[in-house]
């Protein structure tokens, strides 16, 4: 049985695999690399994971002497991020530098400005991405620097996505983007109007960068530097995945809570670190935390310019967990400030902006009150909950929803310890500890803890492992904070499963070699059958339909497991090893 309990390990809070350019609200704070005069880069060159859906014929452009009013030179290469998803397939864009700008329309006192007040295009290039990331454009013809205000610009050539960086009132004026706006119920004009959204959890707008830069070429030797930006973040669970977000505003947690962070640090470019050493220092109420963490870079081993944030902490699930007896011991009190500090130095280049080296968010420690429960729903949404009872059929999978259910009177914002047990022995490797510091849970209202909602055993790994008759799946919640009643704290189903043994199922006449396999593997006899292949969680792996007599199967990209080999209502069970 133990095996069967590592497999299910995977499948809770414990494993972490970042979904890439999700579409996402933007991170807080973030001052943009900007430059003087000097050949490089001028704007943002990072990206916090927000997109944005834009039309064909839609712009994002930069306002580049709005950097540095003193520009002199050439205009001679665009860098922008492309980015495809789902139905947001463009791949056509078109540069453009527009002069005699004259921001104005009968909206200008609103933000939003006639499309004639990018002024004039006096320059146009049509570019193809081949692929998502950044993408460097060396302008055919340079672009010599005008005396008065100019903008360059990305036309999207299609139904595309806009990618944009952090969120500061930095930016404004530098940024702007051109689509349409619902002015009545029937009506939609096309303005320009800077980047700006509405943040998790606010009512108020805030500014944004685009993903774009111009390289200034004004004869000068180019400055060489990294701008590295430090960042609390958060995680959020989604499906199979958990996904880079943003930080609350604020820590809530319990006098007897842990507290539970994600720093993370960011080279926002415009070059990579190919030497020197970022230090990282965590700080509380203005006083160094733990041991700071250093990491040196090289030529071999360079810090890139990132579109995703890094972490010294993979090994701890990105985390850093702050127990209440160092908060105590720091005497920090129950209002302070959980700062998180990256500086870079020794290396060639700077690290030019200094505004975004720290990150700090307020905590509070408070004395609340909080039942929390143990509960087993039908779904995700909490319908229903499971009963004390669960009949099994042989090829039904066991599938329901472990929540945990606060109800109150006070927000839960402290640590649970959950633990997901089948007759007694833990099915995730021991108990894991989750954080509601980021995510606190309302009262009377629940949250699911599982990465896709549902707990999921399929039948076919129930019957690798023989698990038949009558077994318990428990659900075990301790909360740190002051939960008065704890006999709520276990919930527990009995599941009665229909006997069948695989081996049953087997046809005498069909067989699979070599067994264990490694690359590929052949079913013999099995001449116009339907072939399936499913692992041990369940997932088919692979479909063949009127098979040959000796079939073959390609096992190479196969991970290391067990498998079951349906052919008809045949199963066979076979193993790849590599």
């Amino acid at each position: 049985m133990k095996k069967f309990y590592m497999i299910l390990a995977a499948l809770l809070i414990g494993s972490v695999c970042f979904a890439q350019f999700a579409p996402r609200q933007a991170y807080k704070a973030g001052t943009q690399s900007t430059a003087a005069d000097r050949s490089g880069y001028v704007g943002n060159l990072s990206f916090d994971q927000v997109i944005y859906p834009m039309s064909n014929g839609n712009e994002f452009a930069i306002a580049p002497k709005q950097y540095n009013s003193n520009l002199s030179g050439s205009i001679t290469k665009v860098k922008f991020y492309h980015h495809t998803q789902g139905s947001y397939t463009n791949t056509s864009y078109t540069i453009k530098i527009y002069n005699n700008i004259s921001l104005g329309g009968d909206y200008a006192g609103y933000g939003f400005y006639d499309e004639t007040s990018c002024g004039t295009a006096a320059y146009t290039q049509n570019y193809t991405a081949s692929e998502n990331g950044w993408q460097e454009v060396e302008l055919t013809t340079p672009y010599t620097i005008p005396s008065g205000e100019f903008w360059v610009s990305i036309q999207v050539n299609g139904t595309g996505l806009v990618c944009l960086g952090g969120a500061a009132s930095a930016v404004e004026g530098q940024y702007y983007m051109k689509s349409p706006v619902q002015v009545s119920e029937t009506q939609s004009v096309t303005f320009w109007s800077a980047p700006s959204l509405t943040q998790q959890g606010s009512s108020q707008e805030t500014l944004y960068s685009c993903c774009l830069a111009v390289f200034v070429d004004d004869g000068a030797a180019e400055e060489i530097h990294s701008d590295f930006q430090a960042k609390l973040l958060n995680l959020i669970i989604e499906g199979q995945n958990a996904s880079i977000a943003p930080a609350p505003d604020q820590y809530t947690i319990g006098t007897t809570d842990d507290l539970v962070i994600y720093p993370f640090y960011q080279n926002n470019g415009p070059n990579a670190a190919t030497s020197g050493t970022l230090t990282a220092t965590i700080k509380l109420g203005g006083s160094t935390y733990g041991t700071p963490m250093t990491r040196t870079f090289t030529t071999e081993a360079p810090c890139a310019i990132s579109s995703m944030p890094e972490s010294f902490y993979q090994a701890e699930g990105y985390a850093v967990t702050i127990t209440a007896a160092e908060m105590d011991a720091m005497g920090v009190g129950n209002n302070f400030e959980v700062c998180y500090e990256v500086s870079y130095t020794g290396g060639e280049g700077t690290d030019n902006v200094s505004a975004n080296n720290s990150f700090c968010i307020p905590v509070t420690r408070t004395n609340a009150v909080c039942d929390i429960q143990a509960k087993l729903y039908t779904d995700a949404q909490g319908t229903a909950e499971v009963g004390a009872t669960l009949t099994l059929a042989a090829d039904q999978d066991f599938v329901v929803y472990p929540a945990i259910f606060n109800a109150g009177p006070d927000a839960a914002a402290g640590t649970v310890t959950l633990d997901v047990q089948l007759d007694g022995a833990s099915l995730v490797g021991g108990a894991q500890a989750m954080s509601l510091a980021s995510q606190p849970i309302a009262a009377n209202d629940f949250t699911t803890i599982m990465q896709n909602g549902a707990l999921t055993i399929s039948a076919a790994l129930l019957d690798q492992y023989q698990i038949t008759g009558t077994f318990e799946v428990c659900l075990i919640a301790n909360y740190s904070g002051n939960d008065p009643n704890t006999e709520n704290n276990t919930k527990c189903v009995t599941v009665t499963r229909e006997t069948v043994a695989v081996e049953e199922n087997i046809a005498a006449s069909v067989s699979v070699y070599p067994n264990p396999a490694n690359d590929m593997f052949t079913v013999a006899n099995a001449e116009g059958a339907t072939i399936v292949v499913v692992n041990s969680l369940g997932q088919v792996v692979a479909s063949i339909e009127n098979a040959a007599s000796n079939q073959t199967i390609d096992a190479s990209n196969f991970a290391n497991g067990t498998y079951f080999v349906k052919v008809n209502e045949s199963v066979i069970k076979i193993n790849v090893v590599k």
